[in-house]
């Protein structure tokens, strides 16, 4: 397995697929909120084998389909 490129003056792109917790710290919400959004079809995920994951652009998407007022400012 190869490191991430990490070239000078190139910030590391994060992953295409993030784990659940990964997803989490990401989000800033708890494993069972997550699960709760996306068993209500608000957050996307996808299984590979027997793990899931969360598309970044699904967490991209959710982000996005939040209330303004929930937002971080950027």
């Amino acid at each position: 397995m190869t490191a991430p490129n990490t070239s000078e003056g190139k910030a590391a792109e994060p992953p295409l697929l993030l784990s659940i917790k990964d997803a989490c710290c990401l989000l800033g919400l708890s494993r069972t909120t997550l699960y709760g959004e996306m068993a209500a079809g608000r957050l996307r995920s996808v299984t590979v084998g027997r793990r899931r994951f969360i598309p970044r652009d699904a967490i991209e998407t959710f982000i996005a389909s939040l209330p303004t007022a929930y937002r971080s400012p950027a």
